[in-house]
This record gives structure tokens, C-alpha cells and sequence, in this order.
């Protein structure tokens, strides 16, 4: 009823709230054929337009046992009308509901989503199916309840109504993805690390040795000439010059 007001009277809704509720509790309603007004008090409001037209008041002067017998006989008859009204509004509802009623049941292989029961309390964002596709295994004989499983992996099997299950026959199927590989790495211990030490000093060692030593390439056809290498290694014949 708010949703009907002008755009310039919808930032102040607050406003007409009260005024909506009295009219909706003084409107006859479709179901029980009165209003909530008067089921709760016993007799049809006084409205403004009543007084517009100078409508005379319908009661009368009366004693106080009197007032209350009328208003309890009008309560019971009410209740009882509105009630069979109810009764008669709901059966025709149902036969006009369950002509459009078509059985669907579902086979071995067929694939559903199953309905998110784990949701507590109002979540009116929350997915109303899971998102793991299940496939159905079996049916408990003519009774609508199915066995179903996960699709494409490992899973424990549910037994399932048919209102918790929606056929998805529409959707992809989703490729196996092959798990990861995970290298657990081992603790490293004293000794473990005492020789990766020594590696890395052997080896700055004999980085070292190979700077030192001086390599001469001699082209082909030349001859060795030994005398000067060794006057050149030995630093006591360097001395004498």
C-alpha cells in the first residue's frame, strides 16, 4: 500500500502509515468476508464519511449485561462465518492449484541441486542450493525420495525428498581439476646445516685457487719455453734482479 503513494510523498512514508493500517483493518476481507476491525470489536467502525453524511449510530441505549451478551453473541457468530468462509476459500484455492499439479519424477543419472537447509534465521541473500552438483543413484521405490551423490569426486551419499531436489540437466559440467602436488619440507637439523657450511667454504676454495693459478696459451709450432715459467714461480730468482 506504501508502493501506491506519489514519488513527492514517498521520502515521508512514515507519515501514512498509521492511516494505512486503519484502512486496511476497516476494509471486508476476501476470505473470512469481514474486516479485521470487526472481528476484534464487535461491530462495523464509525468512519469519517459517516459523519460526512450524518449517519445515525446504530446502537442503542442499553444496561451493561445486555451491551456484553450482544457483543459476545455478534464475536461467536462471527468467528464461526469467518471460519467456515476460510475453510471454503482454501478448498477452492486447492482444487484450482492441483489442476495444474504435473508429477516430475526423476531417474538414475539425472543431475540436481540440493536444496540449502543448513540456512538458520532470515538470509534473504543467501543461496537457496548448494553449489555442488549431485547425481541421483536410486529412487526408494514408488516413494518420491532419491539417492543422490556429489559429481565428479568423492562424496558420501544422501538420501533426499523430492521437494529438496531441482533437476539441472541445463548446467555445464564442471572439468576435474587435478590437485596440486604439496612438497612437504623437512625440518632442518644441526648437522645439516654444519655441512652445507663446509660445502660452501670447499667450494669458495677452490674458487679461490683456480684465480690464482695463470694459464699461457703458446700457438702451435712454438716451443715450451721452461726457464722463464720457472723464474717467473720462483720468487727467490725474482729476489736476485
Amino acid at each position: 500500500m506504501l508502493g501506491t503513494l506519489e514519488n513527492k510523498d514517498k521520502s515521508h512514508w512514515k507519515e501514512f502509515v498509521k492511516p494505512l493500517v486503519h484502512a486496511y483493518n476497516c476494509t471486508q476481507n476476501d476470505v473470512t468476508g469481514f474486516s479485521p476491525y470487526e472481528l476484534m470489536f464487535g461491530r462495523q467502525p464509525r468512519l469519517p464519511v459517516d459523519l460526512a453524511f450524518g449517519l445515525p449510530a446504530s446502537s442503542q441505549p442499553k444496561s451493561h449485561s445486555q451491551y456484553v451478551h450482544d457483543l459476545k453473541g455478534r464475536l461467536e457468530e462471527s468467528y464461526r462465518v469467518a471460519t467456515e468462509n476460510a475453510s471454503k476459500t482454501a478448498e477452492r484455492n486447492k482444487q484450482r492449484f492441483d489442476k495444474r499439479v504435473v508429477e516430475s519424477t526423476l531417474g538414475s543419472g539425472n543431475r540436481v541441486l540440493v536444496r540449502n537447509v543448513r540456512i538458520r534465521g532470515k538470509h534473504k541473500l543467501a543461496d537457496k542450493w548448494e553449489a555442488d552438483i549431485h547425481i541421483v543413484v536410486k529412487r526408494a521405490g514408488d516413494l518420491p525420495v532419491y539417492t543422490v551423490k556429489p559429481e565428479g569426486k568423492d562424496g558420501p551419499t544422501r538420501t533426499l525428498h523430492r521437494n529438496l531436489l531441482l533437476p539441472c540437466g541445463f548446467l555445464p559440467v564442471a572439468e576435474s581439476e587435478q590437485p596440486l602436488k604439496q612438497t612437504v619440507n623437512k625440518p632442518r637439523t644441526r648437522r645439516q646445516s654444519r655441512m652445507e657450511v663446509t660445502d660452501e667454504s670447499e667450494v669458495a676454495d677452490d674458487n679461490s685457487e683456480s684465480e690464482d693459478n695463470d694459464y699461457c696459451y703458446y700457438p702451435p709450432g712454438e716451443t715450451l719455453n721452461t726457464d722463464s715459467i720457472e723464474t717467473r714461480l720462483d720468487p727467490a730468482r725474482d729476489s736476485t734482479f
